[in-house]
């Protein structure tokens, strides 16, 4: 017989800023809203987002990893599974997902691992690739969050079909507002369009292409503005180059915020220039928001985004591409808002909280002992 509420163990590196570990809360407390009990273990510290969680039937362990390849957690983890009775391990991210893969031969194989690979994960990287197929080897289901990450996992990573499972991202609707249509139809038509991008400040965000892009669209409308919402390491490169480009009293680098549907509803478009992505969460807050979507055509993306009806897919690192799809947008404001009423609709009807929680505690209770 199945359990109905078992005991899960999640464990990531840690709970910072990123849309990984939002969605890691959001799963969370959803399942705690479930009465299912949740032991989380970081790798790592806690993190900044940890005040977010309810302390209510949920139990959190920092390891304080050191940098570098650390086995004994392999034995921390098996130890802490047997002690705390854990009836599933569900990891995300690699790193957590290679040793909590260690920890189920120390069990005997008696507990399942699940394992949930938020992105395309470096496929071009032959010591990621071969670290995540062996890592799968000890691995009851690898849940991929778009077509496209799990197309990853079966053809580059050679993880059989039978292991994979595809789950999308869902979100708590209730927070987001709508926007108010006939006051952003009078700003964009007086040129005061105001952009907004979430994400980690990092390389593969490629934001370097979004101050470029941005600052070829000031020429045509010299009144729009780009907020960025986010921290990483690229961060002072970014106001760096936005400072060459002279375009600094038009971007708001707010930093890493919790306030994100509330800005969302002051914006009129979304904007993400990604050389990689699986399918992120950062995309579907925006859509939720009533916001269309210009995003190049990366990871999962087209999966959720119809070119021309809820936003506009462009090729990667292709600077044109994206101005051109930025003007279209600006230049059409009724067209924008059907496009962000699309959007919104497309998250309400498929990607709510609600219906991940229950995707995967269905699979918790599939495998669990």
């Amino acid at each position: 017989m199945h359990n109905s509420k078992p005991h899960i163990m999640m464990i990531v590196l840690s709970l910072d800023m990123g849309g990984l570990e939002r969605m890691v809360i959001q799963l969370i407390q959803g399942l705690l809203k479930r009465d299912v009990r949740i032991t989380l273990v970081c790798l790592e510290q806690e993190g900044d987002l940890v005040d977010q969680l309810a302390k209510d039937n949920l139990q959190i362990i920092a390891f304080n990893k050191s940098p570098g390849l650390r086995f004994e957690l392999a034995n921390k983890i098996a130890g802490l599974v047997k002690s705390l009775n854990v009836d599933v391990i569900h990891s995300h991210n690699s790193g957590p997902h290679f040793y909590a893969a260690l920890a189920v031969p120390l069990l005997l194989n008696k507990k399942k691992l699940i394992h949930t690979k938020h992105g395309r994960d470096d496929p071009d990287n032959v010591k990621k690739v071969l670290l995540n197929k062996i890592s799968s080897f000890f691995t009851h289901t690898v849940v991929a969050v778009s077509s496209d990450a799990s197309d990853v996992c079966r053809d580059i990573e050679g993880i059989s079909p039978k292991k994979l499972a595809v789950i999308e991202n869902g979100i708590d609707l209730s927070p987001y507002v709508d926007i108010d249509r006939e006051a952003q139809t009078q700003r964009i038509n007086s040129g005061e369009i105001r952009l907004i991008h979430v994400g980690r400040l990092s390389l593969e965000k490629n934001q370097q292409l979004l101050l470029r892009v941005f600052a070829s669209m000031l020429k045509t409308y010299p009144q729009a503005s780009l907020t960025i919402c986010g921290d990483g390491n690229q961060k002072a490169a970014l106001v760096e180059l936005a400072e060459s480009l002279n375009i600094s009293d038009k971007i708001d680098f707010v930093g890493a915020v919790n306030d994100v549907p509330q800005r969302l509803s002051s914006h009129d478009a979304f904007v993400l220039s990604s050389i990689t992505e699986g399918l992120p969460l950062a995309i579907i807050e925006a859509m939720a928001g009533g916001l269309p979507v210009v995003s190049t055509d990366v990871g999962g993306m087209r999966e959720v985004i119809i070119n021309g009806e809820n936003g506009y897919l462009v090729p990667s690192q292709d600077e044109q591409a994206l101005l051109q799809a930025l003007l279209s947008l600006c230049a059409d404001p009724l067209h924008l808002q059907t496009m962000g009423d699309t959007a919104k609709d497309i998250i309400h009807a498929n990607y709510s909280l609600n219906k991940m929680v229950d995707q995967y505690l269905r699979l918790y209770q599939s495998v669990a002992s």
